[in-house]
């Protein structure tokens, strides 16, 4: 008995039984969200690999990437007052003060005396 394969849509069947279609190629990445996932072996679902830090930190292609900062942190870059930004990725600037001895990585441009 011969055993035939037919396209029936998106689906193959074989011999009556459906076969699963596959979803993903095995070992492919994708972010959902701020989870990294991983397509399991047989490609027929996605499976968690690590959750990053906010889903602007996750890369199909680098994984999770490191926090650069922790939400509303301040700091003096020169003379740059920057607040972390909300999904830690960088540093926003907040005010530009007059020197870098003006910024204060806490209370941000301070006037000089």
């Amino acid at each position: 008995m011969a055993v035939l394969a037919m396209i029936v849509g998106c689906g193959a069947r074989l011999d009556d039984q459906e076969l699963p279609e596959s979803l993903c190629g095995q070992g492919e990445l994708r972010c959902e969200g701020r989870v990294l996932q991983l397509c399991v072996d047989d490609g027929s679902a996605w499976a968690p690999l690590e959750v990053c830090g906010s889903a602007a930190l996750c890369n199909p292609e680098q994984g999770c990437r490191p926090l650069a900062c922790v939400e509303d942190e301040t700091r003096c870059f020169g003379y740059q007052f920057q607040r972390c930004a909300a999904d830690g990725t960088d540093w926003e600037p907040v005010a530009a003060c007059v020197n870098a001895a003006a910024c204060d990585p806490k209370l941000g441009c301070m006037p000089l005396p």
